[in-house]
C-alpha cells in the first residue's frame, strides 16, 4: 500500500545519518472545523434540531415500566454526545449501529447532564463513515514523513529491519491502511490515524527529552525508538477496521501487548533463526520484548512486568504523558473558555477539567 517503505537489507540503516527534523505543524483541519465545533452542545436545552452523524455504541436497556429503550452516542468530526432512543424494536435498532444517519433530535438534559433524544432518524447511504469520523490533526504526508524520520534514527540494522518488517507484515494483514487505524475505541486517539499520531507524538516527545537532557548518554536510541514505534502496533489487529472501532476477538482474547510480543518472537525465529530458548539469550530481542511488555508501567494497568531499563522507563512515561495530554486536549475543547466541566473525567484521574481564559 502507498506510504509504507518496503524492507531492505540490514546495511540500509547505516547508509546515511539522520538529518534535523522539524515537527510538522497541525494541518488546517482543526481550524476549518472550529466554526462547527460545539454544534451539538450549543443547542439550547429543549430545542429540536436536525443534522447528520454516526450513531455508535447502541445498548438496549429496560425502563422501570418494562419498556425497552436504547442508549447510544452521536458522533461527527468534532463531537460525541449521548443520546436516548425511546420505543425501540430491540432487534432492528442494532442494524443502525455504526451507521451514518440523517436525524432530528431534541436536547433533553437530565439532572443537569447533557442528553439528547432522537426524534427520527434514517440511514444515509451516500455518506461514508470517514466523512463524519474525527481524524488525525496531521495529514497522511506528515505522518509518513515523521515515521520515516524516526526509522532513520534507528541506526541499529537489526532493529530497523525488524520494525520495517513488522510494519509491512501488519499493513498487509489488515483490511484498511495501517496509517488510518485508531489507537483506541474510546479514551485517547480514538480517531482515524490515531495509532500513527499517538506513536509519532510519543517519538517527538522522547526526541525532545534526549536532545536537551543528560539522559541521552544512558539511552540506546535505536532500542528506544524501535520500542516506541512497535509498542502499540498490536492494536492494528484489535479493531475491525479504521472506522467501525469495534473490538476483534484477538483484542478480547490476547490484547495488543501479547500480540506485538508474539510478533517479535516470530521475527526472531523466522529472520534471526533463533528458537524461543535462544531468543531469551539474545540482547536485541530480550530488551525489545521488555519494552513492549512493560510499557503500561504497572501490573494493574496491564503491564506484564515493570520497566527495568532506562529505555523502558522513558517509553512508559512518554506513552502515559501523550495519552493524558490528548485526553486533556479533547476534554478542554469541549468547554467554553472560563468554564469547568460538569462531570469528572475519570481518564484524567477524576479531574473536573477547566478551560482557562488565558
Amino acid at each position: 500500500k502507498p506510504g509504507f517503505v518496503p524492507c531492505r537489507p540490514y546495511p540500509y540503516a547505516s547508509e546515511r545519518s539522520p538529518e534535523p527534523f522539524v515537527i510538522p505543524p497541525i494541518n488546517g483541519t482543526i481550524k476549518e472545523n472550529e466554526s462547527r465545533r460545539h454544534m451539538f452542545k450549543e443547542v439550547k436545552n429543549g430545542r429540536q434540531f436536525a443534522g447528520q452523524a454516526i450513531i455508535q455504541g447502541i445498548t438496549v436497556k429496560a425502563a422501570k415500566n418494562g419498556s425497552q429503550y436504547a442508549d447510544a452516542n452521536l458522533t461527527n468530526h468534532d463531537e460525541t454526545v449521548p443520546v436516548k432512543i425511546w420505543e425501540i424494536q430491540p432487534d432492528s435498532i442494532m442494524t443502525y449501529n455504526n451507521k451514518a444517519i440523517d436525524f432530528t433530535a431534541t436536547r433533553s438534559d437530565y439532572n443537569g447532564k447533557l442528553q439528547f433524544v432522537l426524534d427520527s432518524f434514517s440511514i444515509n447511504p451516500t455518506l461514508q463513515l470517514r466523512d463524519l469520523l474525527p481524524a488525525s490533526y496531521w495529514d497522511n504526508a506528515q505522518l509518513k514523513e515523521g515515521f520515516n524520520h524516526f526509522l532513520m534514527k534507528i541506526t541499529d540494522p537489526i532493529y530497523q529491519h525488524l520494525v520495517r518488517t513488522l510494519y509491512n507484515d501488519t499493513d498487509d494483514a489488515i483490511i484498511d491502511k495501517l496509517s488510518e487505524m485508531p489507537a483506541a475505541i474510546r479514551m485517547h486517539h480514538a480517531f482515524i490515524g490515531g495509532l500513527y499520531t499517538h506513536t509519532l507524538s510519543m517519538a517527538y516527545e522522547a526526541e525532545g527529552i534526549l536532545t536537551h537532557t543528560i539522559y541521552a548518554k544512558t539511552i540506546n536510541q535505536s532500542l528506544l525508538y524501535a520500542g516506541i514505534l512497535l509498542h502499540d502496533l498490536g492494536k492494528a489487529f484489535c479493531y475491525t477496521n479504521a472506522t467501525d472501532h469495534t473490538a476483534t476477538k484477538q483484542a478480547n482474547l490476547l490484547e495488543h501487548v501479547a500480540i506485538i510480543d508474539g510478533m517479535i518472537v516470530d521475527y526472531a525465529r523466522n529472520t534471526l533463526h533463533l528458537n524461543y530458548a535462544a531468543s531469551l539469550n539474545d540482547e536485541h530481542i530480550l530488551n525489545l520484548r521488555h519494552l513492549v511488555l512493560s510499557h503500561h508501567g504497572k501490573l494493574e494497568y496491564g503491564a506484564a512486568i515493570k520497566p527495568a531499563t532506562p529505555e523502558a522507563m522513558l517509553l512508559h512515561h512518554v506513552d502515559d504523558l501523550d495519552a493524558h495530554m490528548e485526553m486533556m486536549r479533547m476534554a478542554e475543547s469541549d468547554l467554553k473558555p472560563g468554564t469547568v466541566a460538569d462531570q469528572r473525567n475519570f481518564g484524567l484521574d477524576g479531574a473536573f477539567v477547566y478551560h482557562s481564559t488565558l
